[in-house]
């Protein structure tokens, strides 16, 4: 009996010393959480006060994340910017913002500003960096009458998941008072690999009848049935007078596995001229993840990655469902500063928690930009 009242003492004591450390261990995890966020606090309040106006906006963007008001109207503010580098800046900003109050201040941006580039773009970096949220106010901008706005606005649609998005994409290639370019994208947005022979038959017509835009779309959504006919499609497109067309080909075919298109684009990513390199870079992000992780692998084992290159090729990566380690690597310990900055970024940005400790040492850096952004970054991976 004595030795019955003495195993239950012994598992009651065993209980409470493993309840004793979990809770220490959780109280020294949440004070680390808090010095760092601290220490991001204090980084971007530095930046927001320097006299570079880039380091401002990156100041800025994070200390919103903090719900300081100031620093989101300061944003908005430059939204409105006559110089249209930093107008892009800030847009580019706000939409990292993944406060509520980002978004409704986009919103009122676009009701607001007259000037047509703003929406250019707005569209143009959504369609690199689509939200989820924002799905009913791309699917309203298809109204403005700027070809370049629908265009981009349709290539983030095709990115995101948003209620009735299926249902929509129908009613816009089915009408007949749809644009043309946006009845392309909304054909290329419903191709998946089920699509039947009837839907491959309506791309290869967009292919052969249809403007640049239109061919454009075809040649991305015929990478997405593999067929005889979409093969033998691309391949008439990859010799298209028109560049994107061309890419656009090119990319799909490297997604199938052809190998001498592979070749081609890292050929063109790493010697290419003009910005057909980043054109190229940014392809992968509609790459099968292995033909992608294989076409980044290739291109960092033989050539010298330039910061257009690399940077795009970081920013397709988010597009993702999954990150492979070495790629994140690649981008964190990489001696390009523009390229490293992409990569702290991308750990922010796809929540990639076993890079934290990167991210934070970052905050020291040298390098006003790699500071703001590994603030930034921190605040994405603790305040999520």
């Amino acid at each position: 009996m004595i030795y019955i009242r003495f195993q239950r003492l012994l598992k009651v004591l065993i209980f409470l010393c493993t309840l004793i450390t979990s809770n220490m261990v959780h109280s020294e995890l949440n004070t680390e959480r808090v010095a760092h966020l601290n220490k991001a606090k204090l980084v971007a309040t530095e930046l927001k006060e320097s006299e570079n106006y880039y380091d401002q906006i990156a100041g800025a963007g994070t200390l919103v994340e903090f719900g300081d008001k100031e620093a989101l109207q300061f944003i908005a503010d430059n939204l409105n910017h006559t110089d249209w580098v930093l107008m892009r800046s800030a847009i580019d900003t706000l939409i990292s913002v993944r406060h509520p109050s980002g978004v409704d201040v986009i919103y009122k941006a676009a009701e607001t500003i007259k000037e047509t580039v703003f929406l250019k773009f707005l569209t143009e970096s959504l369609s690199f960096k689509a939200r989820d949220d924002m799905g009913e106010f791309l699917v309203d901008l298809l109204e403005v009458d700027d070809q370049w706005v629908k265009k981009y606005a349709m290539q983030a649609i095709d990115f995101i998941d948003f209620d009735g998005k299926q249902e929509i994409l129908n009613r816009l290639v089915e009408s007949n008072k749809s644009d043309p370019i946006v009845r392309a994208y909304a054909s290329m947005a419903l191709i998946t690999s089920d699509s039947t022979a009837e839907d491959v038959k309506r791309l290869i017509i967009m292919a052969k009848d249809g403007d640049s835009s239109a061919q454009e779309a075809a040649a991305v959504a015929l990478g997405r049935v593999d067929s005889k006919e979409s093969r033998q499609t691309l391949r008439i497109l990859r010799n298209s007078k028109y560049p994107k067309v061309s890419m656009a080909a090119l990319a799909s075919e490297v997604g199938y596995g052809i190998p001498d298109a592979k070749e081609r684009l890292i050929e063109i990513m790493s010697a290419g001229k003009g910005l057909d390199p980043s054109v190229a870079a940014a392809s992968l992000r509609r790459m099968p993840v292995r033909v992608s992780e294989s076409v980044t692998k290739e291109l960092i084992a033989c050539c010298k990655v330039s910061s257009d290159v690399g940077t795009r090729i970081l920013e397709a990566w988010s597009n993702m469902s999954e990150v492979p380690a070495h790629i994140y690597r690649w981008g964190l310990e990489n001696e390009n500063p523009d390229i490293k900055l992409q990569g702290i970024w991308l750990v922010g940005q796809t929540g990639a928690h076993e890079f934290l400790s990167d991210v934070v040492r970052a905050m020291d850096d040298s390098d006003p930009g790699i500071r703001g952004m590994a603030a930034w970054s921190t605040v994405m991976l603790l305040q999520q």
